[in-house]
């Protein structure tokens, strides 16, 4: 249990830092073009503050032990489909 809580933690603070900096991502990763793509010219950073955000939420269900239960939802209709 304070295993899974210190990872959730460690996942919310990179998520953090990703919001924080995206600078520092994007000199880091180079330019991506899915991002020009799909936010237009020159949104990376942009971009990355929109990973970040969903990386903090992974983060804080990991934390909370909502992660299984949510995949578990997302995942029923194929797992259903398997037991067939």
């Amino acid at each position: 249990m304070l295993v899974r809580i210190l990872i959730g933690v460690v996942v919310i603070v990179v998520g953090f830092f990703i919001v924080w900096k995206p600078r520092f991502f994007f000199d880091f990763l180079g330019h991506q073009m899915w991002a020009e793509k799909l936010l237009g010219v020159h949104e990376d950073e942009a971009a990355f503050k929109i990973i970040g955000i969903i990386v903090i939420f992974i983060g804080a269900l990991i934390a909370t032990d909502l992660i299984y239960s949510l995949l578990g939802w997302l995942l029923s209709p194929v797992l259903r489909g398997l037991n067939r």
